[in-house]
Parts: C-alpha cells; structure tokens; sequence
C-alpha cells in the first residue's frame, strides 16, 4: 500500500501524508520519496514540513480517460486491419 501511495503522489504531484495503525506510516513528497517513514508496529508520530501546491496534473484532470480511450482506438484499428483484404 506504501508503493500505491508514493504512486498517487507522483501522479498528482503532491505530498501525501500517509497513516496506518498497523501499517507503514510515512510522508511521500511530491516526486514519490518517502521523506519519513515511521517502523512498523511501533507506536510512534512522525512530522515534517511540506510545501502546499496547486494547480493540476495532467493526470488529475483526465484521469483514466486517456488510457481507455487509446485502448479502444487500438482496438478499433486491430479489428480494421483483420477486416481488410492484405493485397
């Protein structure tokens, strides 16, 4: 879950302050670094400071959009060319 986490900050470019009971607990900055992370099944806090961003990704405003949609057209081509008589 930590992995999926440093993916999400990475794909919104943004920190992630991340918090478990029984997980890792960590702070993810923009680029997906674990900047601390705190051992696991330890009672303990972790602190540090981030810089607030704004504005959005790419990513943020299409969302998945991107990838469906040039999955289909991979299909639509595929099913095209097997159409079509090879001369």
């Amino acid at each position: 879950h930590l992995q999926i986490a440093r993916m999400r900050a990475i794909e919104t470019e943004r920190p992630l302050l991340r918090a478990t009971n029984t997980g890792m607990t960590a702070i993810i900055d923009a680029k997906g670094q674990v900047r601390v992370q705190a051992p696991q099944f330890e009672i303990t806090s972790v602190s540090d400071t981030i810089q607030p961003r704004g504005g959005s990704t790419l990513y943020v405003m299409v969302g998945n959009w991107l990838v469906v949609m040039g999955a289909l057209l991979a299909l639509v081509i595929g099913a095209w060319r097997r159409r079509s008589p090879t001369a």
